[in-house]
């Protein structure tokens, strides 16, 4: 648990070689304290004689035949596993991390690997997860779910990407030794899973329960790639697939549409309204007044601009609202001010303050 204060301030390792006399009983220890040097770090396993015999153990437990590919991936991924774990970790995990990570292969799945330190110190965590899934966001989710789950103290980490469809995350969850976490490795695995599954991932899985694989696929080619970050960062992918219905019924003949609604939790008061847009942007200096007609004053607005492949832009502005006065239930409101909504931006009825009896009577 001491940290080097020379050449750079990594914990130190410690390695104790006991004495024994002629009865066989422990009656001392040489003790090495200190840092391993870069040659024990990039040197191949073969050449460090504890290490070449635990990799030869594995190899021979496999059981694969030494010019299959299995026994050549097996012997790739102990030799870039990290290498302070492969000095510390014992054979039976060792054999079994090893072995869970061959199953991996090229799927493009997430999985957790656990080890207590012997002595309490800390939680090794091996992390493989879709190299395309990986960003720094990702990786501080990841801290932070290892960190409460194993009542850690701190977090060091190290990555590793390459050409491989995985990338590997080792992190360090420093503990108490006195501390004994109740640990369900496949609920934090399925934590992390959750955490770091992309936006994109979700909408798939949202449009095929609302509409069916078969119709759920070309959607997602459509509309996957065509939300903005500040989209995907606001709005779930289930929200998103309203969006996407309605975007599916814009054309050029009526490239509007509106969608009344009272967020979860807000006041008898309190609404939202989103306005969709073929092709250009709503101008806010036309927007207000038609709101303001309909007794509803404007708070806010978030806006995003949906760019799918070979179509013209959609822009979806979302306007915070503040009724005139209470509406207890937005269903028997929603219908008839949508549609005097959208008579107002056609030019089909007035844009007055007579507008405000809609809703309101």
């Amino acid at each position: 648990n001491s940290r080097a204060t020379v050449h750079r301030p990594g914990y130190l390792d410690y390695v104790g070689v006991k004495k024994f006399d002629g009865a066989g009983r422990v009656i001392g220890e040489r003790r090495f304290v200190g840092l391993y040097t870069s040659a024990a770090y990039h040197a191949d396993p073969g050449d460090i004689p504890l290490l070449r015999r635990k990799v030869a153990r594995i190899l021979d437990r496999a059981g694969f035949p030494a010019a299959s590919h299995g026994y050549k991936n097996l012997r790739a991924m102990l030799h870039a596993y990290p290498r302070d774990e492969l000095f510390q970790v014992d054979e039976s995990t060792l054999f079994e991390v090893a072995t869970g990570v061959l199953r991996l292969g090229d799927r493009r799945r997430t999985r957790l690997f656990l080890r207590r330190d012997l002595y309490g110190r800390f939680f090794s965590c091996l992390i493989y997860l879709p190299r395309e899934n990986f960003n720094t966001d990702v990786r501080r989710r990841i801290q932070e779910i290892l960190k409460s789950r194993l009542s850690g103290t701190s977090v060091e980490y190290t990555v590793q990407l390459t050409d491989a469809v995985l990338a590997r995350i080792h992190m360090l969850v420093r503990t108490h030794p006195r501390d004994e976490p109740t640990v369900d490795a496949s609920a934090i695995e399925a934590e992390i899973v959750k955490a770091t599954r992309r936006w994109e991932d979700d909408l798939k899985l949202a449009l095929a329960e609302a509409h069916g694989e078969e119709r759920a696929n070309p959607l997602l080619r459509r509309y996957g790639p065509a939300f903005p970050v500040a989209y995907r960062d606001t709005v779930p992918a289930r929200t998103a697939v309203g969006d996407v219905d309605v975007i599916e019924t814009l054309a050029e003949a009526s490239p509007f549409a509106v969608s009344l609604y009272r967020p979860v939790e807000a006041d008898s008061r309190t609404l939202r309204l989103r306005v969709y847009r073929l092709g250009q942007k709503l101008p806010l200096s036309a927007s207000l007044p038609i709101l303001e007609n309909m007794g509803l004053e404007a708070l806010d607005e978030d806006g995003w601009q949906v760019e799918r492949e070979g179509a013209p832009p959609v822009f979806i502005h979302d306007f915070g609202l503040r009724s005139a006065r209470e509406i207890e239930r937005v269903e028997a409101v929603k219908a008839i001010t949508e549609e005097a909504l959208l008579k107002v931006a056609r030019g089909a009825i007035e844009n007055d303050a007579f507008n405000r009896l809609t809703p309101a009577a």
